[in-house]
């Protein structure tokens, strides 16, 4: 009897132990169910939600929260919720770029998979509780006033973005391992180090960093992200070379580092092992040397490397193997040191619908009409405008180098190689403006009247102009005397435009002066550049046959007197005191028939006088 009546109450125990936890169970069901929506709340108050741009749902706190205004829902099967239909387009085009492509499994708590604010007037700093979201996968702030703090974390977010927001630090990301794209360009992180924690994300596909004041160099360690497909780092502050482990990057289609300070060659990695590149951006960095042929990326239709220092010859192979014939292909060459002809090799390129700019170099011809008929190139333009669709012609100049419908390639005496992009001729006033700004103006020690519209050019400090102008105004600049006056930087070929100039005088200035295009003046017949920094007299030989005084002490010339030197025989006065010269003089000065004066002292010259 007692252990009939014991087992009746241990049977009655477990039945109420198993109801009990049922109640349990379902309790907690429900809570989960409710707690998306106090989640979200919480979210809307810690984000100043009254004062948001569209807050519609949120600001009633209404029971269908799939239905407020950026939330997106999915139901039991997966499918997203009919209420969230209106922003059904952003998920699918996450889909199209295989970012919902993962093995993360759904919560069947969770029915939120998406928050899309961007450009909402957000502000504050995201709640914890947020990433407890159980089936959160995509957030989009960007453009907002808010803080992105990674206090929680997420194994379900694969999609964040956040450009242009004010996070200030990424530490804690690695506890988001599945996040397959960062998107926070424009969000500055205040003057960090690439921040070392993202080498943990090894999922991500997408990293997108630009303008987020960034410094240092690009770490070795970029090896470790080896799933990216996209990296942008554009316009922050890195220095150093390309780190050549970038090769590791396999799966890269994009890949942007333009903007910074990075210095070095091309990497040759660059144009062999990345064979899936289809867009490279490194403009307006420091890189120098040689280009690359590009031959191991057939996709590749975006190639900028405009604004560097890259020099010597186009490569025979160049983009040889491109076969990318339905897409246009924009290559961009401007403004780096390449020189001699343009090749006829670039021919193998006739049937790619390629534009193509090489302005800003040294190219002085075309080595043969045979890219004058290739109609696809340039928009179309070779059809209409020949070679001059490629590079203006010297003695041309146009804005972009080139010859186009709206922008033609017009005379220009001081354009002295193909594709000028700039023509200074009888312009003084635009001349002298652009000496200020390339040596520091604003900072010499004095500018009277400088970039005063209401002056004339002759009432600038250091500037004499001739008396014979036009209707009663003073002439043509014909003086420059800005000796010892604080001017810094190097002097471009600009200055020869002055091309009715008499005297230069640029002494006693941290200035590099440029001899080569000075046969533009054709009235120079003095200059003084003496305790300057200039290095080199290439050009001179080339001065007007009226040129008279060089006063070019203390440069730092060394080696024996220059060639160039003797070959201006109208010559009257030459000095070159201090300036480090060594070995004998040559019989060729006596070609100097004009000579009156010659000043040497200070040097190391040795041997007899011829």
């Amino acid at each position: 009897m007692m252990r009939s009546q014991c087992s009746q109450s241990l049977a009655l125990l477990w039945t109420l132990f198993v109801f009990a936890a049922t109640r349990c169970i379902t309790t907690a069901d429900a809570s989960d169910s409710i707690s998306e929506s106090s989640i979200l709340q919480e979210f809307y108050q810690a984000t100043n939600g009254e004062s948001w741009n569209a807050n519609d749902g949120w600001e009633d706190n209404t029971s269908d929260y799939c239905s407020w205004f950026g939330v997106v829902c999915q139901d039991e099967e997966g499918e997203l919720d009919p209420s969230s239909r209106n922003l059904i387009h952003l998920i699918e085009h996450d889909q199209q770029r295989k970012l919902s492509s993962t093995s993360i499994p759904d919560n069947p708590n969770g029915k939120v998979i998406a928050l899309q604010l961007k450009r909402n007037n957000l502000q504050g700093r995201l709640p914890a509780s947020l990433w407890t979201l159980p089936n959160l996968r995509y957030l989009t702030l960007t453009d907002n006033a808010v803080d992105v703090a990674f206090v929680g974390q997420s194994d379900t977010l694969v999609e964040l973005k956040m450009h242009r927001t004010l996070t200030s630090t990424l530490t804690g990301i690695s506890r988001y391992p599945n996040l397959l794209a960062l998107h926070m360009s424009g969000t500055p992180l205040g003057n960090i180090q690439f921040p070392t924690e993202l080498f943990q994300l090894t999922n991500l596909n997408y990293l997108h960093m630009a303008e987020c004041q960034m410094q240092g160099t690009i770490p070795a360690t970029i090896q470790d992200l080896d799933a990216l497909e996209e990296l942008n780092l554009y316009n922050n502050e890195f220095t150093g070379l390309i780190p050549v482990q970038i090769q590791v990057l396999s799966n890269l289609r994009l890949l942007n580092l333009s903007s910074n300070h990075l210095r070095g060659p091309l990497p040759a990695i660059l144009g062999t092992k990345l064979t899936k590149l289809q867009e490279l951006y490194l403009e307006y960095n420091m890189l120098s040397g040689p280009l690359l042929p590009f031959t191991a990326a057939p996709k590749l239709n975006k190639l900028y490397l405009d604004g560097n220092e890259l020099a010597g010859d186009i490569p025979s192979d160049f983009l040889v193997g491109v076969n990318n014939t339905k897409k246009r292909i924009h290559v961009n060459l401007d403004n780096n040191q390449f020189q001699g002809t343009i090749p006829d090799s670039l021919d193998a390129l006739e049937d790619l619908p390629l534009t193509i700019t090489f302005a800003g170099n040294l190219f002085t011809a075309f080595a043969s009409a045979a890219l004058c008929d290739n109609v696809n190139w340039m928009d179309g333009n070779v059809a209409d405008f020949r070679c001059d669709a490629i590079l203006c012609p010297i003695g041309t100049s146009a804005t972009l180098g080139r010859h186009t419908a709206t922008d033609p390639c017009v005379k220009c005496k001081s354009g002295t190689k193909l594709g000028q992009m700039t023509c200074l001729d009888q312009d003084d006033r635009r001349t002298l403006q652009f000496l200020y700004s390339e040596t520091g103006g604003d900072h010499w020690d004095r500018n009277d009247n400088w970039m005063d519209d209401s002056k004339s050019v002759c009432e600038w400090y250091g500037i004499s102009c001739a008396a014979n102008g036009q209707n009663g105004q003073p002439g043509r600049v014909r003086r420059v005397r800005l000796q010892n006056n604080g001017l810094t930087g190097s002097i471009s070929s600009h200055i020869f435009a002055l091309d009715q100039a008499v005297e230069i005088n640029l002494s006693w200035n941290k200035i590099e002066f440029p001899f080569e295009d000075i046969a533009i003046t054709t009235h120079l017949n003095i200059l003084n550049v003496g305790h300057t920094d200039t290095t080199s007299m290439d050009g001179f030989e080339t001065a007007n046959p009226f040129f008279e005084i060089l006063l070019a002490d203390r440069l730092s010339i060394d080696g024996t007197i220059p060639a160039q030197i003797y070959k201006n025989t109208n010559m009257r006065i030459l000095s070159l005191n201090n300036c480090g010269l060594d070995g004998t003089i040559s019989a060729a000065i006596g070609g100097m028939t004009n000579l009156e004066e010659l000043y040497l002292w200070g040097n190391n010259l040795q041997g007899s006088i011829p």
